[in-house]
């Protein structure tokens, strides 16, 4: 399958025209702290990350598709994950998305479908194509990217 193909296939599955509804805590307040905002001033997209007590994070995304898609991926994959875990995740899924560092798609697969599956896993790995397509591969970076800032305001 092309990259065009493979990232069509999961923008279709995980984009769904506007925004994701936020889970119920967000709406009670059961927030930490003021969320972190980080944005791509290229093209407007636009990340908010929100922290919950005890773990877990939440992601809402003004932007593409592609970023949009991305984030969706990620609200499913660290919505209850503890801090530490979050990061080491983001971290290996910027370096597969990124085409640099020592992950490969089969040490992604195999990490990730141990914890969340393996359509899941699959799923993140399909933004592994857009190391070749520097003008997308941004739009896939950023809602990882705004994790990993999160986690820095949070220590």
């Amino acid at each position: 399958m092309s990259w065009e193909e493979e990232l069509h296939r999961v923008v279709r599955k995980y984009y769904r025209g506007g925004r994701e509804e936020a889970p119920g805590w967000i709406a009670a307040g059961e927030v930490i702290g003021d969320p972190t905002v980080v944005s791509n001033a290229s093209c407007g997209d636009r990340v908010t990350v929100y922290r919950r007590p005890g773990g877990g994070a939440w992601l809402e995304v003004a932007g593409c598709a592609v970023c949009k898609a991305s984030a969706s991926v990620a609200n499913r994959l660290l919505a209850e994950r503890p801090l530490d875990e979050v990061c080491t995740i983001a971290r290996r899924v910027l370096d597969g998305i990124a085409g640099v560092g020592e992950t490969s798609s089969h040490d992604i697969d195999t990490e990730l479908a141990g914890l969340v599956g393996d359509e899941l896993a699959a799923d993140v790995r399909s933004f592994f194509s857009l190391s070749a397509v520097p003008g997308r591969r941004r739009c896939a970076e950023l809602p990882w990217e705004a994790v990993l800032r999160e986690a820095d305001v949070a220590r």
